[in-house]
């Protein structure tokens, strides 16, 4: 499934590289270098996924930028770092629907992204198993 993906890195080079590699896994991909652009972005169009770096620099970070993506636009998330330990780690995992840790091949991010319950899924009917039950309790309500 082609899925359309905003990525979030505050390296260039970085967010580059991501969208060749995804783009090259079949997915349309928007890359972005800090919070604001991504907020914007979330905001103007319908993205299925973000891949999100933890360090964006000055101002949010990736974890607190995660969270508000799922709270304000339902945006599922792949967190990455190449500094995930202890806490960070802990915290990273408890934001995102999946963490990959720096370097990462194309095979675990596609990995990654399989194991994602997306919005797609509940149009079909039930929401997943796994989904969040704030997804479960929004679509039990319409």
């Amino acid at each position: 499934m082609s899925l359309r993906i905003l990525v979030i890195d505050d390296e260039r080079s970085v967010g580059v590289t991501l969208r060749d590699m995804l783009e090259t896994l079949g997915h349309t991909v928007v890359a972005v270098q800090n919070a604001t652009d991504a907020l914007v972005k979330a905001r103007s169009k319908n993205f299925d996924v973000a891949i999100v770096d933890v360090n964006l620099g000055p101002g949010i970070d990736g974890i607190s930028l995660t969270r508000e993506l799922r709270h304000r636009f339902g945006l599922r998330a792949v967190i990455i770092s190449g500094f995930l330990q202890g806490t960070l780690k802990d915290f990273a995992s408890e934001a995102a629907d999946a963490v990959l840790a720096k370097p990462f091949v194309s095979s675990q991010m596609e990995e990654a992204l399989a194991r994602i319950p997306l919005r797609r899924d509940l149009s079909a009917g039930v929401p997943p198993a796994d989904a969040p039950p704030y997804r479960r309790a929004a679509r039990s309500a319409r």
